[in-house]
């Protein structure tokens, strides 16, 4: 009997396979892409697409290296299958890779490694303006022709060198640096809300004190209890307008729970503050003292 060729359903698989393979391809890009654009930060990027990048190459390991202009390393991600993986592949870059890039000027290329096991390994420049401060490298631990997927590597490259380039939104960018980031945002904000405030309640403030002042001073023979409430309502004032002057320096001022979830920012400037539930200013659910 003839050989029966590839049956439909086996062509079915087939192209299924492929499709997901391109998916992988796309999503690599895409995820590096995205996050680099997001200004995250590289190494949050890198992670992206290397972990992609591993899944469709079928990479043991996957990493990006990043020095500064003196030559020191500033940033390695690394993505592997497994702990035994990313050793090699560390081991690799600083046995051969670094030393072909430093003693024989090698950018790129694509190697297949005898031993056991065999290796199939890679390094792609990261560079800008035709400056390189960094490698894509990458391994197999069997034989294999990296260098079909030439394209896509270099594309992950372009794409990682853009979110690493220095001056660039989210290259580099560490935690420290995003807390700075958000404080500074968050300082502006209450200054100009500080000044808003001060404005609008410091101005009809003043009216009230000087007639509530002028009012004490023409009727010396108050009775003592309507002498006693004015007096509190002075003191009040005055209270208000020491806020409204304490706000001006509210960026400094901590932020304390006010109730449930809800948080405020604590201008009374004691430090028993955080008391009676996190209520700026009160006590303690045990003091009892009136």
């Amino acid at each position: 009997m003839p050989k029966r060729g590839i049956t439909f359903a086996q062509k079915m698989v087939d192209m299924n396979d492929s499709s997901q393979r391109e998916d992988l391809r796309y999503r690599a890009l895409a995820e590096a892409a995205t996050a680099a654009v997001a200004g995250v930060g590289i190494e949050l990027a890198a992670q992206k697409g290397l972990a992609a990048a591993v899944e469709y190459i079928h990479l043991a390991a996957g990493a990006l290296v990043l020095w500064n202009e003196s030559g020191e390393v500033k940033v390695k991600s690394v993505e592997a299958v497994h702990d035994d993986d990313r050793r090699i592949l560390l081991e690799t870059e600083v046995t051969l890779l670094a030393m072909l890039r430093k003693n024989f000027q090698v950018t790129a290329a694509y190697m297949e490694l005898a031993g056991d096991p065999a290796r199939a390994v890679f390094t792609l420049p990261i560079e800008t303006g035709g400056r390189q401060f960094g490698a894509l490298i990458g391994i197999k631990l069997e034989s294999a022709r990296l260098h079909d997927y030439d394209d896509f590597l270099r594309a992950l490259a372009a794409v990682l060198a853009l979110a690493a380039a220095p001056g660039k939104a989210g290259a580099g960018v560490t935690e420290a640096e995003v807390d700075r980031k958000v404080k500074a945002e968050r300082d502006t904000a209450i200054i100009e809300l500080a000044v808003a405030i001060n404005h609008e309640i410091n101005n009809p403030l003043t009216a009230l004190l000087g007639n509530l002042q002028l009012l004490m001073l023409k009727n010396q023979n108050l009775p003592e209890d309507i002498a006693a409430r004015l007096k509190v309502i002075e003191e009040s004032a005055n209270q208000i307008r020491e806020v409204t002057g304490r706000l001006m320096k509210a960026a400094e001022a901590p932020s304390v729970t006010y109730t449930g979830s809800m948080r405020m920012i604590d201008l009374s400037g004691r430090k028993e503050s955080s008391d009676a539930g996190g209520k700026p200013g009160g006590k303690k659910e045990d003091d009892r003292s009136s």
